[in-house]
């Protein structure tokens, strides 16, 4: 049995979540109302019930006639997609979760969504109930990046699970005379929130959604107290640094935040959120979600949290679900009729609304940063990288905007090509202070990482770079890290992974069950068999080939269009078919 419970049936809604003994605050009544009065749906919750097994789903309901380019072709109140709220949801089961049980529900869950005409489900999944785990056995499901909680075990669990620097700038918010302090949501502490929030939005750059209305914060206030605690930092007698922290069902979760940009060298969320900990661990409460970093990436945001618990490592997934094709490819249809530069084979989902839904996986807690960008290494990898980035924003609602060069080798002001000029060096890069991605455009693999090493900056982050054109065969089972650069018309298969920082040039292809390091670089049309296992600072030449079952070490340079047959020896260069071992005299 599955049925809809509607909005409007507050206690029956709240009867349902209360009977899971894992329910969280973001399955509540009181939690959604916020985000229906943002603008983001009407919210439902689906219950399903057997006699082996129940579940529950809370979902934000979108009439598909509001989108512009439906208009005159399917009438209101006929057409529906779903996504899960802001924040971590999916569906939730008790009972005997199995495969089985499992695929009996999704059968009629299947069913019953096409009954109802909902046409796309987007689902963020909770990092801390695990809820993903179950769901992958029958439908899509992707990882992401990981997520944060603090144990709030104990006081001194929480101090000892907090990194040595970052208990450092807990002792100098105090040495500074920053104080804590928390109440439950108020009409003057709202105000004094959306000041602060809305101003840190804008000097992140954040896009529109993140604005809340006056009327979000009234809901908070009237209908979400009850699970709401406002921590404040105070110095010099005004609030520098305020936060929304939700709670529920042994769960801390940090919701939303703001600082004064005049205060922020005093840390004071790191004292904050210290002291929220310690608060909830006096509550009673087990854990306390801090969330994860912008767009699920290992950025700034995610560092700082993560500088909280030095051994959190919850995985934050999403799933994607079409419940009727047929009319989704229409949805798709009419969006190429009206929009001409639409692209329909962009990963996002649902691919009909990319560029209108402006919340699509940032996790609750972030603050969207600005997306400059620069590259270091003016050269020609340089060029083609600064090339690749603008190629990358005409595919993509999101832009990079691009500040210019860094290069110690070339002064300062130097016009590179028509892509911006020299701003500097790696000092450079130290000194700044404010968040900025950066590419290392470099093409050996020892400078490269000897340039990493070199910038110590927490402001510096570093992005994955990838063409629109690099395919993937099986996204489920590809992993990669930080800093990669992918240029145009690479591919891999099955069960690859890849490490940080390593260049692949074009039209490279990995095979399945490749595991490639860190730091290597991959020139043009290099060909790799399955099951090849690559190190740390190796070169691969262009037309290069590598055969099956292979393992390279490190720092191994393989000559172009050279085919290894057998495992080199570390430091080595390798030339010819088969690569041979090639001595510089």
């Amino acid at each position: 049995m599955i049925k809809i419970i509607t909005f409007k049936n507050k206690a029956e809604w709240n009867d349902v979540v209360h009977a899971f003994a894992n329910h969280d605050v973001y399955y509540s009544h009181g939690y959604v109302e916020a985000f229906m009065l943002h603008g983001d749906g009407e919210p439902i919750l689906i219950y399903y019930e057997s006699d082996k097994m129940r579940g529950m789903y809370v979902a934000m309901k979108r009439d598909l006639s509001l989108l512009p380019w439906t208009e005159g072709k399917i009438r209101a109140d006929k057409w529906f997609d779903l996504t899960s709220p802001y924040g971590y949801g999916g569906w939730l089961f008790e009972g005997e979760v199995n495969l089985h049980n499992l695929q009996v529900f999704n059968e009629e869950y299947k069913t019953f969504m096409l009954e109802h005409n909902c046409v796309s489900n987007f689902v963020r999944y909770s990092p801390i109930l695990k809820n993903a785990v179950s769901m992958s056995l029958v439908s899509q499901v992707q990882d992401l990046g990981k997520t944060i909680a603090i144990d709030l075990s104990s006081e001194k669990i929480i101090w000892e699970n907090i990194k040595s620097k970052n208990r450092n700038m807990i002792r100098k918010a105090r040495k500074n005379g920053v104080v804590i302090e928390h109440s439950k949501p108020t009409p003057e502490l709202m105000t004094i929130f959306k000041e602060i929030y809305d101003e840190t939005m804008r000097i992140d750059h954040a896009v529109d959604y993140y604005f809340f209305k006056d009327s979000f914060y009234r809901s908070i206030i009237d209908s979400l107290s009850d699970n709401t605690e406002v921590f404040y930092a105070m110095m010099d007698g005004k609030i520098i640094a305020i936060s929304i922290i939700l709670y529920c069902n042994d769960m801390m979760h940090y919701h939303l935040s703001g600082t004064v940009a005049d205060y922020r060298k005093y840390a004071p969320t790191n004292l904050l959120l210290y002291e929220a900990a310690l608060w909830g661990c006096r509550q009673g409460l087990k854990l306390f979600h801090l969330g994860g970093g912008v767009g699920s990436g290992e950025d700034n945001l995610y560092k700082f949290k993560a500088a909280f618990n030095r051994n959190s490592d919850y995985q934050f997934a999403i799933g994607r679900e079409v419940f009727n094709l047929g009319m989704y490819n229409q949805l798709v249809d009419w969006r190429k009729e009206k929009d001409p530069e639409f692209n329909h084979n962009s990963s996002f989902f649902p691919v009909y609304r990319r560029g209108i839904d402006e919340l699509t996986i940032c996790d609750e807690g972030s603050n969207p940063k600005t997306k400059k960008i620069a590259i270091y290494g003016a050269g020609g990898l340089g060029r083609e990288v600064a090339g690749g980035i603008a190629r990358i924003n005409m595919d993509s609602d999101e832009k990079w905007e691009f500040i210019g060069f860094f290069d110690d080798n070339i002064p300062v002001g130097t016009q590179i090509s028509h892509y911006g000029c020299i701003l500097g060096g790696r000092d450079a890069l130290n000194a700044l202070e404010e968040p900025l991605a950066l590419a290392i455009a470099v093409g050996d693999p020892n400078i490269r990482k000897s340039i990493f090493e070199s910038i110590d900056n927490p402001n510096i982050s570093y992005p994955n770079l990838i063409a629109p054109s690099f395919k993937v065969l099986d996204s489920k089972t590809f992993k990669i890290g930080r800093g990669n650069i992918i240029q145009d018309s690479c591919s891999v298969t099955c069960d690859v992974s890849v490490g940080d920082f390593n260049v692949f040039n074009g039209l490279n292809v990995l095979g399945h069950d490749d595991v490639i390091g860190n730091f290597n670089v991959l020139m043009p049309s290099v060909h790799l068999s399955g099951n090849v296992h690559i190190g740390d600072c190796n070169l691969l030449g262009v037309n290069s080939v590598v055969l099956q079952k292979v393992k390279i070490g490190n720092h191994i340079t393989l000559g172009a269009g050279s085919v290894l047959m057998t495992k080199p020896k570390d430091g080595n260069t390798y030339i010819g078919i088969p690569a041979k071992k090639f001595d510089f005299k």
